[in-house]
């Protein structure tokens, strides 16, 4: 009897025990749980860093010059990859003819010019009408007409370099007639690098104009700075991005167009 009483005992006091322990684990557990939800908050609020995304090497301008009169080409003073200035004479046409043109129109404005100042002399002397009078003046505008168009065709005869820039490929070749609106000479202007890349527009609330990142080309596996200079007007509902550009900071002369990379943006 003494036995199954203690033996009864034991078993009330073990299943306190555990209804005890269990009690114990639970607050525990709620505990842990709390601590990690704070933690998670903590760690949510501070924003990770923005991946990396493409981006591609683009001159200030890229363009191609075509010819504006039909004719043949005696010269080009430049080649592949060869930089030049503004200004500079890049091709030249065989003109001849026009040339002759203008010379004839020059000559016949000088001629126009001394009957119009003898009609002034005479009508002075009042010895010309007034219509004489009056279609001698016209004559004198219309041969300044005449030697304007012959000039400003004259200068079609050479392709002038609209800025600083360098050669990307020769369309044709000396002594090789041409058409109007031929294509001849493709230049660009690489006086400052810039670089175009499109960005997600879950970023937009994170970049701006003026933030500086950091970009690495993969052609020089170097690492540049560089400034985003605009953002574009709309978003893509496709593809959720956003066009930008941006400037590379420095001069660099590893660095050329068509070149690419990825920009990596580091924004607290």
């Amino acid at each position: 009897m003494i036995r199954h009483t203690t033996f009864i005992t034991f078993l009330v006091m073990l299943f306190t025990t555990l209804a005890v322990l269990g009690q114990q684990n639970e607050v525990t557990n709620i505990a842990v749980d709390n601590i990690t939800t704070v933690v998670d908050t903590k760690i949510g609020a501070v924003e990770a860093p923005l991946p990396s995304i493409r981006i591609l090497i683009t001159p200030r301008i890229e363009t191609v010059l075509s010819s504006q009169i039909a004719g043949r080409i005696i010269k080009i003073n430049v080649d592949l990859g060869s930089s030049f200035r503004k200004g500079q004479i890049l091709l030249e046409f065989d003109c001849k003819v026009r040339a002759a043109l203008f010379s004839k129109a020059k000559a016949e404005l000088k001629s126009e010019n001394s009957k119009h100042k003898a009609n002034l002399r005479l009508n002075e002397l009042q010895s010309i009408s007034n219509l004489d009078l009056a279609v001698s003046e016209a004559n004198q505008d219309r041969a300044k007409a005449l030697l304007a168009v012959e000039w400003a065709r004259l200068k079609m005869c050479k392709i002038i370099a609209p800025f600083n820039g360098r050669l990307i490929k020769r369309k044709v070749q000396p002594y090789e007639s041409v058409s109007q609106g031929q294509p001849l000479l493709e230049i660009l202007d690489d006086s400052l690098l810039e670089l175009e890349m499109y960005v997600p527009s879950s970023w937009l609330n994170r970049i701006r104009k003026g933030i500086e990142f950091s970009i690495k080309i993969d052609e020089t596996g170097k690492e540049y700075s560089a400034r985003i200079t605009s953002l574009g007007a709309s978003v893509d509902p496709v593809s959720h991005t956003i066009g930008a550009k941006a400037v590379i900071i420095g001069k660099h002369n590893d660095l050329l167009s068509g070149m690419s990379g990825e920009a990596s943006f580091k924004i607290e």
